[in-house]
C-alpha cells in the first residue's frame, strides 16, 4: 500500500511505462509472500496450526523450501515474461 503512490509517480512524472511496471511491482508483492514464512500471515498460521494439531511433517524449514522454490521458479517465469512485455509496452 506504501508503494502505491511511488508508482503512481513514477508512471506520472518519469513517463513511466505503466504495464511494466504494475507487472514488476506485483511480482515484488508475491516473491514476499512466497519466499519465506514471515513474508505471508497464512503461512505463520498455518505453522501454528500445524504445530497445535501435531502435524510432524510441516515445519519451518519445510515451508521455507517449499516456498523457496515455487518463488524461485515463479521469479524466472515472471522475468521471462517481463523481457516479452517490456519491449511491446517499453
Amino acid at each position: 500500500m506504501i508503494f502505491i503512490p511511488l508508482i503512481g509517480i513514477l508512471i506520472d512524472t518519469f513517463n513511466f511505462s505503466t504495464v511494466p511496471l504494475l507487472f514488476a511491482f506485483i511480482i515484488g508483492i508475491n516473491l514476499g509472500g512466497n519466499f519465506i514464512p514471515q513474508g505471508a500471515a497464512c503461512d505463520m498460521m498455518t505453522l501454528k496450526i500445524a504445530r497445535d494439531s501435531g502435524v510432524e511433517n510441516l515445519n519451518y524449514k519445510r515451508l521455507f523450501k517449499i516456498g523457496a522454490t515455487f518463488a524461485l521458479v515463479h521469479l524466472g517465469l515472471s522475468i521471462l515474461f517481463l523481457l516479452i512485455l517490456v519491449p511491446i509496452f517499453g
